[in-house]
């Protein structure tokens, strides 16, 4: 049966209905909010179950809202039917019986033991679904009837190729940012002062050596050494020269 939301304002041209006195039309007819959509489903409405399922085939109804069990048991049966939506307006079965019968309390824990030990799934599958199911086409006149495992493969291996390459661009970026922090790290060493503190005498005692021999290598005129030497040894004295 289609999702109740999308039935709250129907177009004109979707017809859908129920069986007319049925709990299905006491529902909707007792419902405020569900107004406007019983109006609509009351001009479609069927006198039985089979009418409606017979108006589904031939065209008549575009959906049929009714019990879910003879819903299954329909689509089950016939490749041109599905089910869609969610279930509403849950109610169950019960057995009637006298007021304070013995029996009572006998078949309420039974009824819950079969179905705690898997016996009323059991016997959904033996009466209610059928074989015919699997069979059935995935796609009625181009449009898909379900979403399965074929229908989301794309979207698996999309989720999956986008969490490699994250994982990818993830470790690209934090190799880059450590050549970074190494690069920067190497300027800043480069970049810093001359160390300013004690003189070493072994440096002093080089720069001496190497002056000593230029001087051997590229002797000084005898004049210019006269002067620096009697500059030297009397500044008065050169001066006054």
């Amino acid at each position: 049966m289609p999702h109740l939301q999308s039935l709250r304002n129907p177009s004109e041209n979707f017809t859908f209905g129920t069986v007319v006195g049925s709990a299905v039309d006491t529902y909707f007819r007792q419902k405020i909010e569900l107004s406007n959509m019983y109006r609509v489903m009351n001009r479609s409405n069927v006198r039985s179950a089979q009418e409606g399922i017979n108006a589904l085939l031939n065209g008549t109804l575009k959906a049929f809202i009714w019990d879910s069990s003879r819903l299954e048991y329909e689509a089950s049966r016939n490749c041109e039917l599905v089910t869609v939506g969610d279930i509403f307006g849950r109610s169950g079965y019960g057995i009637a019986l006298v007021r304070g019968s013995p029996w009572a309390e006998k078949i309420t824990l039974d009824i819950l033991h079969f179905h705690e030990s898997g016996l009323m799934a059991k016997l959904d599958d033996q009466w209610i679904w059928s074989d015919l199911e699997d069979e059935c086409p995935l796609e009625v006149d181009g449009e898909p009837l379900q979403l399965g495992l074929t229908n989301i493969e794309g979207m698996f291996y999309m989720v999956v190729g986008a969490t490699i390459t994250g994982t990818i661009l993830i470790f690209i970026e934090i190799f880059c940012k450590r050549i970074n922090i190494k690069k920067a790290a190497q300027e800043r060493a480069g970049s810093r002062p001359p160390f300013a503190g004690k003189t070493n005498c072994k440096e002093e005692e080089g720069e001496a050596d190497f002056l000593d021999e230029v001087v051997d290598e590229f002797p000084i005129p005898e004049a210019v050494m006269y002067v620096e030497a009697d500059f030297t040894e009397n500044e008065i004295s050169s001066k006054e020269t």
